[in-house]
């Protein structure tokens, strides 16, 4: 017989504001703490530059989001961590670079002054912040760095050495798709400088490889993930709350989804199973949620048909032809 809940013990919220309508969340996965670990050597060894690079929509901007927070804890004071996404321009100036490196650290009005007094505040605002909490390592994360240009990295260079003569490391990690890691081997003869000050180590950053990897990200829906913060209300048990009460767990799905994803792709004749970009497995759970849990047909159980249509609704078979 099944327990149910009390309608007003589910939390009420306005329309839209779960965090599952907006995709505004991050969560460990399997790739976010490998990465976790290769970071915290490059900090540790005073590494100035590397490159994190890997496929579109693999999760990348969301796993460095998730590391910045947890790195932030690991670290303390000892570290400030920095991040900017790079824009694309006709014509970079030195004058829009550093609105945006301003920006990036939370100046406000980054229009204001020249060029000059532009990279004097920044400059000023890196060595204050570091002498202040008494940190020696700053980090920057440049998201979309495939689009870095030589005049930026001549631009970061001068940043570089100016906190290296106040004593202060800078570690530049870019990160960005395949071009990226193209872009490192063309930086030769002259440009050597580039690739040895910023591009040092390398990481290949993946989707979901396997099923360990896939299981994980489901736990962190039935466990870690919750909304409101701190109520205890994860994400499965907000959508499935009778369910929930009843042992419903969506990592108990993990290897019927994982099979369900390798049919939809040996469907499209890969031979071997290939990776999950992180963007179209989040929808899918989302959709699942929404289409299943409460909110939806309210099943009580999963079936492969359910599993397969929510996956499809994310149109992630059409990647497979790409």
């Amino acid at each position: 017989m099944h327990k149910i809940l009390k309608e007003q013990q589910r939390p009420i919220l306005p329309a839209f504001s779960h965090p599952v309508d907006d995709g505004g969340y991050i969560f460990l996965t399997n790739q976010a703490a490998i990465m976790n670990k290769k970071i915290n050597v490059w900090i540790r060894n005073r590494i100035p530059g590397a490159i994190i690079y890997g496929k579109p929509r693999l999760g990348k901007t969301k796993a460095i989001s998730y590391n910045i927070r947890v790195l932030s804890e690991q670290w303390g004071t000892r570290a400030n961590f920095y991040y900017m996404t790079t824009a694309t321009y006709s014509n970079i100036t030195e004058n829009i670079f550093f609105e945006e490196m301003l920006r990036s650290i939370g100046q406000p009005e980054t229009r204001k002054g020249t060029v000059v007094e532009k990279r004097i505040r920044l400059n000023r605002f890196l060595i204050g912040k570091a002498s202040l909490t008494g940190a020696k390592k700053i980090i920057f994360f440049i998201d979309e760095a495939q689009r870095l240009t030589e005049k930026q990295y001549d631009l970061l260079m001068d940043i570089y050495n100016e906190l290296y003569a106040n004593g202060i490391t800078l570690t530049t990690i870019l990160v960005g798709q395949i071009e990226l890691q193209k872009k490192r081997r063309s930086f030769y003869g002259y440009k050597d400088m580039i690739r040895e000050r910023f591009m040092t180590e390398l990481h290949e950053f993946y989707g979901i490889l396997d099923l360990s990897d896939l299981k994980l990200c489901l736990q962190q829906y039935n466990q870690a993930l919750t909304f409101p913060e701190d109520s205890g209300w994860t994400f499965t048990r907000y959508y499935f709350p009778n369910q929930f009460e009843n042992n419903f767990r969506l990592a108990n799905y993990a290897q019927l989804i994982f099979d369900t994803f390798w049919e939809i792709q040996q469907a499209h004749d890969l031979t071997t199973f290939q990776q999950i970009p992180m963007q179209y497995f989040t929808l899918f759970v989302e959709d699942m949620l929404r289409e299943y849990g409460i909110e939806g047909l309210n099943c009580w159980e999963l079936s492969a048909d359910n599993i397969n249509d929510a996956i499809l609704m994310t149109g992630y078979e059409a990647t497979l032809s790409e």
